[in-house]
Parts: structure tokens; C-alpha cells; sequence
């Protein structure tokens, strides 16, 4: 088995062991989901460290990860995971219906006898659903829609889990002589959060010589074809894709595999209007009757030819970037080093593992301004926060305020809406952030509810992670995402694009809503150790395929500015 097929079967474990209404779910939950991430993050196969007798040392793998790996090494099947099959039936795909939950599903077993999809699915059409409290309001057509997303099984992985994979086949790209220039191509060149395959696109006269490379890579566990395109599939499961192309041709290439494919459609129509034909392989005049232009090894070549403005590979998703990129109007899009601050940062004193001398020395190493210190209230309590705006202020003492911390905290927001920490301990804060932690599945009226009273409550100054997604395991929330940003935009507080791997949320859609429509947008790395401080570039991605600019994220300008807005803020809400 690979990797990925082994963490599929621990990841499907957990969906369905959330639906046992027990007392010790919620931790087994999360041991099998950390195990399956920590397996999907080995660069070696899961088989070979077992038989070391290493895997327990990998972080995340105690004992009953190891035990059921080795299970489904020795026979292929999990006896744990067959009996959960049985017992739950098609319940967990019910359950991972968008705004469904494992609460909900439970309830519409006992009370409705759904127990899959077809059975939510007749009695959505047969209006049994209707009178279901937590599904009021929900659409008939939405939920059809739903049902339709959660009959596609998954098959996509974290994009740096991708690059992580696909990294051996570039370094046998760069030491072969035959090949000039090679570059990710595909979704993961645009910078997608999820990636099915990994697309390589390789300059080369000598096709043959890159597939029998490939094949003959250790990694390469089976291969699909060879040629101009050469497939094979790593040990855990990911397919790696090579397209050849003559080494001038490379610019025109990558531009056409680099996709989005409505983008390179449209940049095409452009070019027929102005006489020209495109394809991968050149550009010619007359609409393909005439000459071929001259240039095509780098792909700023296209855009010269067609007096466009270059347009970044993350804006290529045909949401207007080639007609602004023809006005020649496109955003300065925001850049990693525009980022002059972390926003969410966890401390020791909370659930993370770095002390403040930690955090303030590593966000000194990366080049940064300031750091928000912001542990769960819940686990300070506050006596705790109180201790640690004291600490809080001792450091920057000692640092002199290079970099600053700001004294934070991130507090619950109740399933009532109620923020879990007093008012006025958070107004001695510098910076509030609130977000759900619990109750995710409640109806989407009364999530989108909860949230925007958190917004308009004063108390908080960010909205943190606020879709709730944890990226490849659980979509977006079911939340009106238009009521929810206009209440920030409204209200001046920020929605943050949170950088944590799991959860880079918002997405880029949601993003480009949220600019689009005059909130503030703040970046937070949500890290939990020293060497995750200031790491936001993954949330950086998303702000560029969301068209973001510098003056659209708080946290890019100084600290006194960004102590100025929140201060003016405050005031503003009658703080």
C-alpha cells in the first residue's frame, strides 16, 4: 500500500469514528487525523520505517497509529476500520454534505432512517426535509449540488505536500544535459491550495531520454506512458506528469500548460482578433497562414507579442486579468516581503510549544516588525491573559521593541454568539482575534448569526480562520459568506488568511470577495512552534490569486499604523 492509500484509510477511519457519539471521539478523532498527516509528510514509504521500527518517532504516531499501520501492511484491511464501515454505512458521506456534520446525520438517521446519500437524497426530493430544524432555509438546488460534491471521492493533496513529493523529479530534471530548462506547470504553478497531479514541463530535444529517467527514478512506482508525455506514480500515489517540449518552444509551452484553461482560451481569442494564431508550439501571423514570430524560450515572449501586460501565474483563472492585462491595468499584487508582521502567533503559555524569548528571536531572524501573541483564551483563563500582557511587556523591555509583541489573545466565539472572555479584559489588548471553534454544524442562519454578532460586538478585531475549513478534510463552513463580509467591512474588522497548512483560510475565492467588497484583510502564520513564525506565504498564494494588494492587508504596514487603525477602531464601535 502507499502512503497516501494508508492515510486514506486512517483519514476514513476518523470520518467514521466522529459518528459514535462517545466519550473518548474526540480525542481518537484527532489522533488518527494527526497520524494520517504525518504519514502523508514522510518522504520515505510508511513500510520502510515500520520495518525499522521508526515510525513511532515520527511527531504525530503513537502506538495505535503504528499498530494499525501494520495491520494494513500485513493484509491489505483494517478489521477496526471494516466493523466502523458496518455499523455507519453511507452515514459519513451524509455527514460530509456541506453544513451537514456528524450531529445532523445522526439526527437524520434516528429520526428520518437516512443512512447514505441516496437516502438524503430521496428525501430532500420527497420534502421530508423540510420541517428538519437544522436545515431550514438550506435550498433544495444547493443541496442537490452538495449531494453531487460529496459523490466525487477525494483524490487531491496539499500543494506543499505536492511540491515536497515531486521535488527528487526536479533535481533528475537539473542533472540531465539533454534538458535546458524545466518548471512546474499546472494548478501547482498557479498555486492552488489542493493538487490532483503534479505537471512538470521540460525543454528537451530528447524526449526518450526524460522517460527513461523518470521510470527508472526511485520514487517511480509505476509507469503510464512515455514520450512527449511521460506519466509514472510515485510510491505514495501521486502521478507526475512530464510534457516535452523543443527548448524553444519552452515560453509558448508554458503558458499553455501552466493553464488555467479559460485563461489560456481567452488570451488565444485575443490573439485571433489581432491576426494571430497560439498554440504550445509558437505564435503565427495571418490567423496560422503566415510566418511564425520569432522568441518562445521564455513566456513573457506571448505577452510581448500580443502587447499585454504580463500577468502572474496565480491571476490565470479568466476572472478578467487578460482584458485588464491588455488595458495593461493589472494589481500590484501583494509580494511575501510586504508582510511586515504576524498576527496570530501561539505561545508556550497557551497550546504552543515556543517561550516569548523564542518568538521574538525567530520573527527577528525572518525580518519582521512585530508578532501578535495570541493563545486560546480558554487556556489562560484571566488571571492568565493578565500574566501575560505583564510578559508580554517585559520582552519588548528587554528587546526594546525589536521586533515588537503585541499582547493578543484568540477567544472562543459561543454557539451563541457570546465571545468567552469579558469585554473588558480584551479592550486592554492589543489585538483580539475571535473564531468557532465548536457547534461548526449548527444551521447556516444561525452560524452566519453567530459570527457576525462576534463582528459586531466591538470586542474582536479579526475574524479568525472564518470559513472553518481544514484544507483536503472539510470544506468551507455553510455560512453566508456576502452577510458575513459585509458586517466586517462595516465594522472595520479584518478577516484573516490564515497560513496554518491545514487551514489557509479564507480561500482565494472567498478573498477575492472580501477585497472586492471594502473589508480589511489581516495575515496570521497561526504558528504553534518558533520555526512557524512569520511562515505566511502560503496565505500570501491565496492573497495573490485574490487579487490582493499591500493596502488591502493590515499587517503591511508599521506597527504604529496598525496600532492607529485598531485604536480608531474601538473608538469608533464606543470602546
Amino acid at each position: 500500500m502507499t502512503n497516501r492509500e494508508v492515510a486514506a484509510a486512517l483519514l476514513e477511519l476518523a470520518d467514521l469514528a466522529e459518528l459514535r457519539d462517545e466519550p473518548d471521539t474526540t480525542y481518537r478523532v484527532r489522533a488518527l487525523r494527526a497520524g494520517a498527516r504525518a504519514i502523508e509528510r514522510l518522504t520515505e514509504p510508511v513500510g520502510d520505517l515500520l520495518a525499522r521500527r521508526a515510525l513511532d518517532l515520527v511527531t504525530g504516531i503513537g502506538e495505535g497509529i503504528v499498530r494499525r499501520v501494520d495491520e494494513l501492511l500485513r493484509t491489505g484491511r483494517l478489521a477496526e476500520l471494516d466493523a466502523e464501515r458496518a455499523a455507519a454505512g453511507g452515514l459519513v458521506a451524509v455527514a460530509r454534505i456541506t453544513g451537514i456534520g456528524p450531529t445532523t446525520a445522526r439526527a437524520l438517521r434516528d429520526r428520518l432512517g437516512v443512512h447514505n446519500l441516496d437516502d438524503f437524497e430521496a428525501a430532500l426530493l420527497s420534502g421530508r426535509l423540510a420541517a428538519f430544524p437544522s436545515l431550514k432555509g438550506r435550498r433544495s438546488d444547493e443541496l442537490l449540488q452538495a449531494i453531487d460534491a460529496a459523490r466525487r471521492p477525494p483524490h487531491k493533496v496539499r500543494r506543499e505536500l505536492a511540491e515536497k513529493e515531486a521535488a527528487p523529479y526536479g533535481e533528475m530534471l537539473a542533472a540531465l544535459p539533454s534538458v535546458a530548462q524545466f518548471s512546474f506547470c499546472g494548478s501547482i504553478r498557479r498555486k492552488h491550495e489542493l493538487i490532483g497531479d503534479v505537471d512538470y514541463l521540460v525543454g528537451t530535444d530528447d524526449y526518450k531520454r526524460v522517460g527513461e529517467a523518470a521510470a527508472a527514478h526511485p520514487r517511480t512506482e509505476h509507469v503510464y506512458s512515455r514520450g512527449g508525455r511521460t506519466s509514472v506514480v510515485t510510491w505514495s500515489g501521486m502521478q507526475v506528469d512530464f510534457f516535452c517540449v523543443p527548448p524553444g518552444d519552452f515560453g509558448w509551452g508554458l503558458h499553455a500548460f501552466s493553464g488555467a484553461k479559460e485563461h489560456v482560451i481567452a488570451v488565444r481569442m485575443h490573439g485571433l482578433k489581432l491576426g494571430y494564431k497560439i498554440t504550445e508550439h509558437g505564435v503565427w501571423t495571418d490567423a496560422g497562414a503566415g510566418d511564425r514570430l520569432p522568441g518562445g524560450s521564455e513566456e513573457a515572449d506571448l505577452f510581448r507579442a500580443l502587447d499585454m501586460q504580463y500577468v502572474v501565474p496565480e491571476l490565470r483563472e479568466n476572472r478578467g486579468e487578460v482584458e485588464r492585462a491588455i488595458a495593461w491595468t493589472l494589481p500590484v499584487i501583494l509580494e511575501e516581503g510586504d508582510v511586515v508582521g504576524d498576527l496570530h502567533v501561539h505561545s508556550s503559555a497557551g497550546d504552543g510549544r515556543a517561550s516569548l524569548e523564542e518568538i521574538s528571536a525567530a520573527a527577528a531572524a525572518r525580518g519582521l516588525g512585530y508578532v501578535a501573541i495570541a493563545d486560546h483564551f480558554r487556556l489562560l483563563g484571566e488571571a492568565g491573559v493578565r500574566d501575560a500582557i505583564r510578559r508580554v511587556r517585559a520582552e519588548n523591555e528587554r528587546t526594546g521593541g525589536r521586533p515588537r509583541l503585541l499582547a493578543g489573545a484568540e477567544v472562543d466565539i459561543l454557539p451563541d454568539g457570546r465571545l468567552d472572555a469579558p469585554a473588558a479584559l480584551l479592550h486592554q489588548l492589543d489585538w483580539v482575534i475571535g473564531a468557532a471553534h465548536e457547534a461548526l454544524d449548527q444551521p447556516r442562519a444561525q452560524l452566519t448569526a453567530r459570527l457576525v454578532s462576534a463582528i459586531e460586538s466591538g470586542a474582536i478585531d479579526a475574524l479568525g480562520h472564518p470559513t472553518g475549513r481544514i484544507v483536503g478534510i472539510r470544506d468551507a463552513l455553510d455560512i453566508d459568506l456576502p452577510e458575513l463580509v459585509a458586517a466586517a467591512a462595516r465594522s472595520d474588522v479584518a478577516l484573516e488568511l490564515n497560513a496554518h497548512p491545514d487551514r489557509l483560510d479564507l480561500g482565494d475565492v472567498h478573498a477575492f470577495m472580501a477585497r472586492e467588497r471594502g473589508a480589511w484583510l489581516c495575515i496570521g502564520s497561526d504558528a504553534h512552534d518558533a520555526a512557524a513564525v512569520g511562515r505566511v506565504l502560503g496565505a500570501v498564494y491565496i492573497a495573490r490569486r485574490a487579487w490582493v494588494e499591500k493596502t488591502h492587508v493590515l499587517n503591511t504596514r508599521p506597527v504604529a499604523e496598525l496600532l492607529d487603525l485598531v485604536a480608531a477602531r474601538r473608538r469608533e464601535a464606543g470602546l
